[in-house]
């Protein structure tokens, strides 16, 4: 990395951009709870940042975005492993495709490979480039999402590709494979929301529950209306499904009680209506 940090205009940009710690309220909607910059949160910053000359933009290493990513409160989720070398094929390479989600709930999605052509370690071991993937693959993750908006900035790891003439002519080529990961990751993501949506109706807690054995969630908000119940089994990491599914549960129910208010205030005026008339009449 070159460290000319402060005569660069680039890096003083990256250096001053806001970053943001945020929640979701009980409501849903997202608040952000402190702010700062990159450059008071990475501390050293010629420890984390540089400055690409072949391309005139600043470039961060992992190090440093792995400590805005904590500082931010971002979660990467499990990482899938899309391709790998297969004999002689492959370019001997790895392809990752990694997911970060934000607080504010975007799900940010980016592809991450390392090879032969990308790597600039000759006779990289297999295990470096599988790294060196899987740091790509979050690194731009991080950078490209709607929640850090850095887009204008490379991670060190990510410049490594450039540095190869070669690279140059398979850029494309990766984008559109990145784009294809991302649709058919998305295209999973939607099959599994629309099974678990038609489950909807005959799910149901286990038998080792406390409260509500063999109950269904529906009955949990719609007949008993146990609303701390249904907060604990949204919260509950370690059954994904009855999660989600009460998520959208407590979306429909939140729906019908609204639905109720209203029919409740259509039908108040004609009847005080009646009452007024009926008073004039004695």
């Amino acid at each position: 990395m070159t460290f000319d940090l402060y005569e660069q205009e680039e890096v003083q940009v990256l250096l001053e951009h806001e970053v943001r710690q945020g929640e979701k309220g009980k409501d849903g909607a997202f608040r952000v709870t402190d702010t700062s910059t990159v450059e008071a949160v990475l501390g050293d910053v010629k420890k984390y940042i540089g400055f690409y000359e072949d391309s005139g933009l600043p470039m961060i290493n992992h190090r440093g975005i792995l400590k805005l990513l904590h500082w931010m409160g971002g979660e990467l989720l499990e990482p899938k492993l899309e391709d790998r070398p297969r004999g002689q094929d492959n370019n001997k390479g790895y392809a990752y495709l990694v997911t970060i989600e934000f607080p504010d709930g975007e799900k940010s999605f980016a592809g991450g490979e390392a090879d032969d052509i990308n790597t600039n370690i000759a006779y990289a071991s297999g295990k470096y480039k599988q790294n060196q993937a899987l740091i790509r693959g979050i690194n731009k993750a991080f950078l490209r999402s709607r929640y850090v908006n850095l887009i204008d900035v490379f991670s060190e790891e990510e410049a490594e590709e450039f540095k190869n003439v070669a690279t140059q002519r398979i850029i494309e080529s990766y984008k559109e494979k990145e784009r294809e990961w991302v649709l058919r990751f998305k295209e999973k993501e939607m099959k599994y929301k629309k099974m678990i949506q038609g489950m909807l109706p005959y799910l149901a807690l286990p038998e080792s529950h406390d409260s509500y054995p063999h109950v269904k969630l529906r009955d949990i908000l719609f007949e008993y209306e146990d609303l701390d119940t249904a907060k604990q089994i949204m919260d509950d990491e370690e059954h994904p499904v009855l999660s989600f599914a009460m998520k959208q549960l407590s979306r429909e129910f939140k729906t019908h009680k609204e639905e109720i208010a209203v029919e409740e205030a259509l039908n108040e005026s004609p009847l005080d209506v009646d009452q007024h008339a009926s008073e004039l009449e004695e």
